[in-house]
Order: structure tokens, then sequence, then C-alpha cells
């Protein structure tokens, strides 16, 4: 999915928002897409809410569960193509973040039936929101806001166009 390097200078709380959308101040990237589209991608891949168990509330310390994804963000610099997994992008109180495993929720409804990850345009996160459509499933910088920041000595300038990835992973079984 293209989409474009945000300025973000302040807490992290979501690797991508739909074009606009409303917690775009605290993502890192702004993806072309809407989250409906986004969502039918991942299903196209043969991702699945039904393995899911999203987050209870914004913040929530419990693991979600869900189809486990590998998220890559590339763009070009220099003449080069410079890619890195989402995690990479991150420091976590100014170190960099360990790889963890993502997963596939597809976001949570209202009562009255309508969609959170559009209405907030919230599509990767990583403070376990009901409204994403992929977590991280442990949670990165949860119960110690504003830890989580961009690392500015991998990413490229504001506004650099990216290229993010979501590949569905599949289970070796027991």
């Amino acid at each position: 999915v293209p989409g474009v390097l945000l300025d973000v200078d302040g807490p992290l709380e979501y690797i991508a928002v739909t074009k606009g959308g409303t917690k775009a101040y605290e993502s890192l990237l702004e993806l072309n897409v809407n989250a409906f589209e986004f969502n039918l991608a991942c299903i196209l891949i043969g991702l699945d809410s039904n393995h899911a168990k999203n987050s209870g509330f914004h913040f929530d310390p419990e693991p979600v569960q869900g189809d486990p994804v590998h998220i890559g963000v590339n763009w070009s610099w220099e003449g080069k193509q410079v890619e890195t997994p989402a995690e990479g992008m991150l420091l976590d109180q100014g170190q960099p973040v360990k790889p963890g495993t993502w997963v596939y929720t597809g976001s949570s409804f209202t009562p009255d039936n309508r969609y959170l990850a559009e209405l907030d345009g919230t599509l990767i996160g990583f403070v376990h929101d009901p409204a994403s459509i992929i977590e991280h499933q442990m949670g990165l910088g949860l119960g110690n806001y504003g830890a989580l920041q961009a690392d500015r000595n991998v990413l490229p300038p504001v506004g650099t166009p990216v290229t993010l990835t979501v590949r569905r992973l599949v289970s070796k079984g027991p």
C-alpha cells in the first residue's frame, strides 16, 4: 500500500493510519487507502477475524490474538531501496524495539454497527486499540505513554513516499 512518512515528533501509538485519519498525529505513516479497502486486502490474502481476540479497550494490557503477519516498509533513498520491518522504525525509551509478532484483529464495530477502523482511520497500531485492523500482539509502550518514538536514524525525511507490505505468515504446525 503506498503512503508517506508523517511528521512525528511526539509520542506514537500507530504504525499506519488512513489518508486523513484522525490519529495521524500519533502515527508514522499515512497510507493512501481507507479502512474498508485495507481490511478487504487483508481478507484477500487469507487473514480471518474469526481467529482474533481483539483488545477490550485502549491500552488493554492483555495480548491480542489473530492470524500472524509480517509488516515491511520500504522507500527509495539516495538511489537505493531501503526496507525495514515495522518495529525497525521505532525506539522504546531510546532503544531499538525488539522484533515481535503482529496479528490481524480486523478492528471492531460500535453498537450501532459502525466500523471503528474507518471512524478513527486506524490501520496498524501497537497500543492495543480496538479500532486497529492489525496490532502488535503483546503491545508496545503499554503503561508508559510517550515511550515509543520514531527512530530518526532509520527513517527518511518527512513526506518521503513509502510502500507498506502486509504478508500473511503461515504457521508450521506442531
